[in-house]
């Protein structure tokens, strides 16, 4: 079959009346159809149905340290949870601060806030990085960059190594810039003798100098319950003191019998 770009007009407007008729065909059938993306089949949310088991009411809900997961407390997430998410997302424990159930808690919708979003051609390699060095440099109004780097939608395609260091390289004209590095699909492998790995990033900015430049994003939203997940920011610990400021007017603590069941479930 030729692609849409080889065809002539005719054929071109033979295959939409052809894709019309497909369609309407479709909307005989009154379909209900869950198109919502990302969603885990039922087959997947079964492999998590354990956790439910991991406490009852005669379970030990004390951490190492001593806490007390039923209680107020620990505003940035108990012990167990940091060494759980570290393990996924290649970062020390102490640089981990611990949300409730979604990144989405901890990323800022910023379309919402009046902030200009400024679409960049991607490539193989990741974001067009030409590109994206000329207006961070150029431009102290853009505050910031945020980034897919592992299996991206739509494309799939995961940052180059060379990406991931010019991207920790930037030198950006406004002081308070950031990397917003959303690792949504950091462990989420489609197959087991073809999985992608990209540079970590914090070490990278630290590597190159830049340490504070970026804040990484996780979740295990796709991986155990999605809406009763955890999840976690990593960053540098200059970032995470200014995240625990402002954490500090918004809650006593999350969800730690949350967290706890996790730990308890997975152990690693």
């Amino acid at each position: 079959m030729k692609s849409y770009l080889e065809m002539t007009p005719e054929e071109l407007q033979a295959e939409a009346a052809e894709l019309k008729k497909q369609y309407r065909q479709f909307q005989k059938m009154e379909l209900n159809l869950d198109m919502s993306r990302g969603k885990p089949c039922l087959e997947q949310l079964d492999l998590s149905m354990g956790m439910m088991d991991v406490l009852s009411s005669d379970s030990d809900m004390n951490c190492e340290d001593g806490t007390d997961c039923r209680n107020y407390g620990v505003l940035e997430g108990i012990k167990e949870a940091k060494e759980l998410l570290s393990d996924m997302m290649e970062n020390n424990p102490d640089n981990i601060i611990i949300y409730g159930n979604s990144s989405l808690n901890v990323i800022a919708i910023t379309q919402y806030f009046g902030i200009m979003m400024i679409p960049v051609p991607m490539n193989d390699e990741g974001p067009d990085m030409d590109i994206v060095e000329k207006m961070v440099s150029e431009d102290e109004a853009i505050k910031g960059i945020w980034c897919v780097p592992k299996y991206a939608n739509p494309t799939g395609i995961s940052y180059s190594d060379h990406t991931v260091r010019r991207l920790a390289r930037l030198k950006p004209a406004a002081k308070d810039f950031r990397i917003f590095w959303d690792n949504a699909y950091g462990i989420h492998h489609l197959y087991d003798d073809r999985q992608d790995h990209i540079l970590e990033i914090l070490s990278q900015c630290k590597r190159a100098g830049n340490p504070d430049l970026v804040y990484k994003f996780a979740s295990t939203s796709k991986i155990t319950f999605p809406g009763s997940g955890i999840a976690a920011l990593a960053a540098s610990p200059n970032n995470l003191e200014d995240i625990k400021e402002q954490m500090r007017f918004q809650t006593i603590g999350h969800d730690k019998v949350n967290q706890l069941r996790h730990v308890r479930f997975f152990g690693d």
